[in-house]
């Protein structure tokens, strides 16, 4: 486990890796063998967070590329199928969140196709918010539909994306919002503006935010804390551009995604 001498900072105890590695292959051996018994919203969930959790050990384990860009293709993949396979309609009793489909859509933007990326941009957001949500992130859920406009290739007003900037600068943005929605919309204007300086920015600030997490918040014993997923995208956003990250760091996996 060379990567685990490198990712210093991540205190996840290495027993309790090896038998998330066990259970996370028994639910994708299970699916891989009836894909029929995951064609609920549940089973997916089941196979992207085994899936995921494949990803992040094997990138740990420093397991040939091409393997660890499976597990999140199949994390990716799944978590689509999750969001698709929700009724518009809120059932009694449950609640949606804006950041399952955050995540999903930072690994589909690492991994998946261009038909995934075309479908997910096409997701209802009723499938990953509610109305009457009363503690709603609205900074992340707009963030949301500017993203999915981008990859659609549909256009954006400037005042639009002026007024994400200001809402980034506001003293009442959460801790959350700092660290992961903050710096994305820095780098997605960016990209819209076609500024590479602004996207390099960042790409840093998401990297820096994500190493502080790790040492001292909620990413020490996570394994969403072996690298900056997040970070990961926006570097991929920009390689379509033809631009290349000019940070350097074992959070910033460039090689997964070249």
């Amino acid at each position: 486990m060379k990567n685990a001498m490198k990712l210093t900072s991540n205190l996840i105890n290495l027993e309790l890796v090896e038998r998330d590695l066990l259970r996370s292959q028994r639910v994708m051996d299970k699916w891989l063998a009836d894909p029929e018994l995951n064609t609920s919203e549940k089973g997916q969930h089941r196979v992207t967070v085994a899936a995921n959790k494949l990803g992040y050990i094997s990138y740990l384990k420093e397991s040939p590329i091409i393997e660890i860009k499976k597990y999140f293709s199949l994390a990716g993949s799944a978590g689509l199928a999750k969001h698709n396979l929700r009724e518009l309609d809120l059932p009694i009793g449950q609640t949606r969140s804006a950041w399952g489909f955050y995540e999903n859509l930072n690994v589909l933007i690492c991994f998946a196709t261009d038909e995934e990326l075309r479908l997910a941009s096409e997701v209802n957001s009723l499938k990953y918010d509610y109305p009457g949500n009363e503690e709603k992130p609205w900074l992340l859920v707009r963030y949301i539909a500017v993203l999915k406009n981008y990859l659609a290739d549909k256009p954006v007003l400037d005042t639009e994306l002026a007024a994400l900037l200001e809402e980034c600068e506001l003293p009442s943005r959460t801790k959350e919002e700092q660290v992961y929605v903050v710096p994305m919309i820095r780098g997605l204007v960016a990209l819209f503006h076609d500024n590479e300086t602004q996207w390099q920015e960042a790409i840093s600030e998401c990297v820096e935010r994500h190493i502080d997490e790790v040492k001292n918040g909620d990413l020490k014993q996570s394994y969403d804390g072996y690298f900056s997923m997040p970070a990961l995208a926006l570097a991929k956003l920009g390689l379509s551009k033809g631009w290349k990250p000019s940070v350097e760091s074992v959070y910033l996996p460039v090689s997964l995604i070249s």
